[in-house]
C-alpha cells in the first residue's frame, strides 16, 4: 500500500493553511475500518469540515502513483447534503435563504428589484 503523500503535498486548501489532508482524508481514514472487515457507513468516517475545503481541482488525482481517484469529495458533499442533512456552519443559512427565498442573500423579489437600479445605474 502506497502511503507517499504527494496528494497532501499538491493540495491548494492544505497548503493554505486548511485542516484538509487528501492522504489522510480520504485515503487512510476511509481504508483502514474497511481493511479491519468492519460495517463501516462511508460518511461517517470522514470529517464534514475538512471535505468541504476541496477545491475539487484534482490535483491529488493527478500525483498518485497508484491512481488513487482522492477528489471524490464533490460527491461526499453531496451525499452529505442531500442524504444525511449535514453542513458546515456557515453554509447553514446560504441554504436556508435559498430554500426560502431563491436566493442565497435571503432577499424577496421585490428587494432584489428594488436594488437593481444600484447595482445596474
Amino acid at each position: 500500500m502506497v502511503e507517499c503523500g504527494r496528494c497532501t503535498d499538491v493540495c491548494p486548501a492544505n497548503r493554505g493553511g486548511g485542516i484538509l489532508d487528501p492522504k489522510n482524508h480520504f485515503i487512510l481514514d476511509l481504508r483502514q475500518p474497511i481493511l479491519n472487515n468492519k460495517d463501516v457507513a462511508v460518511l461517517d468516517q470522514i470529517n464534514v469540515e475538512a471535505g468541504w475545503e476541496c477545491t475539487t481541482c484534482q490535483a491529488c488525482t493527478e500525483v498518485c502513483p497508484v491512481g488513487n481517484h482522492v477528489e471524490k469529495s464533490d460527491e461526499i458533499r453531496r451525499l452529505e447534503v442531500l442524504v444525511e442533512g449535514r453542513v458546515p456552519q456557515e453554509y447553514q443559512k446560504l441554504f436556508t435563504n435559498l430554500q426560502e427565498t431563491g436566493n442565497t442573500e435571503g432577499a424577496s423579489s421585490s428587494d432584489f428589484a428594488d436594488s437593481l437600479p444600484e447595482i445596474f445605474p
